[in-house]
C-alpha cells in the first residue's frame, strides 16, 4: 500500500483495487474502487486522485499527461503537475496541458517532493544515502540539481529502495527510510529520526500536524507539533 495526504488531517491508503480514505484514529471515512489497470501515484488539488496506467496519467477520469511507466504525481497551486517516472525521470505539465521533460540528474529517483514556496525540489537518488535539490524556475523547470541532503544509513541499506519525501511547512523535509523517518533542516543535515517498531518504513504521508507512516505492514500514526505541507 501507498499512503497520500488528504486535507482535514486525513489519509488515503491506496491498494490495487481500493482506495481507503481513513483519518487520525485509523477509521475508515470512505472508499473508492481504482479503475482496472491504474494504480494511484498522487493526490492533486481539491483532493483530486491522481492515477496512472500504461499510457498516461489521469487526474479523476481525465487524462493530464501521456507519460509512462508514471510513479509520484504532485500537483501545486497554481496548476503545474510533476510526475517522475520508475527510473527517476521527470515530467512537468503546465497550466495550459503541455507536457515538458525536466532535465535531471542521471542519479535521481522516483520519490520527490515540492517545497511550500514551490521553489524546490527534492528527489531521492538511487543507490546512494543522499536527496537530491533542484531549484524551480518560476516557468517551472528545474535546474542546478545536487546532492543536499545526507541520509543516516546504519546497515548499508539503499534508500531509493523505500518509501517517499514530504515536507513541512517550515520546509524541513522527512524521508522515509530503512531506519524510520528521518527528518532533515534547510541546510541537508538530519535533526531528528523517527523510529517505529517495523524499523523499515515503505510508504509515508503528513497531513495536517499528522504522521502516517507504513511499517511492516502496519499503519502507525503519530502527532506532531509541526504541519505537513499538501501542495
Amino acid at each position: 500500500a501507498r499512503l497520500f495526504a488528504l486535507g482535514a488531517e486525513k489519509v488515503l491508503v491506496a491498494q490495487d483495487v481500493e482506495c481507503k480514505v481513513m483519518d487520525t484514529t485509523g477509521v475508515v471515512i470512505s472508499s473508492h474502487k481504482v479503475q482496472k489497470g491504474r494504480r494511484v501515484i498522487g493526490v492533486g488539488v481539491d483532493d483530486k486522485i491522481i492515477s496512472a496506467d500504461a499510457t498516461g496519467v489521469y487526474i479523476s477520469s481525465r487524462k493530464v499527461a501521456g507519460v509512462k511507466n508514471a510513479h509520484t504525481a504532485q500537483q501545486t497551486h497554481d496548476g503545474k503537475l510533476y510526475i517522475s517516472t520508475t527510473i527517476g525521470d521527470m515530467y512537468m505539465v503546465d497550466k495550459g496541458g503541455k507536457q515538458h521533460k525536466m532535465t535531471t540528474l542521471s542519479t535521481s529517483d522516483a520519490a520527490f517532493a515540492i517545497s511550500p514556496d514551490n521553489r524546490l525540489m527534492v528527489t531521492g537518488e538511487k543507490n546512494s544515502d543522499w536527496l537530491i535539490s533542484y531549484v524551480i524556475k518560476e516557468s517551472g523547470e528545474i535546474e542546478y540539481g545536487q546532492e543536499f541532503y545526507w541520509l543516516h544509513n546504519v546497515n548499508n541499506h539503499s534508500h531509493s529502495a523505500y518509501g517517499n519525501i514530504a515536507y513541512d511547512t517550515l520546509g524541513n523535509v522527512y524521508a522515509a527510510t530503512p531506519i524510520g523517518i528521518q527528518v532533515c533542516d534547510h541546510n541537508g543535515r538530519v535533526r531528528a529520526i523517527l523510529p517505529l517498531k517495523g524499523r523499515s518504513v515503505s510508504s509515508m504521508a503528513f497531513s495536517g500536524k499528522y504522521i502516517y507512516a507504513i511499517s511492516g505492514g502496519k499503519l502507525y500514526v503519530r502527532e506532531v507539533l509541526l504541519e505537513g505541507y499538501n501542495a
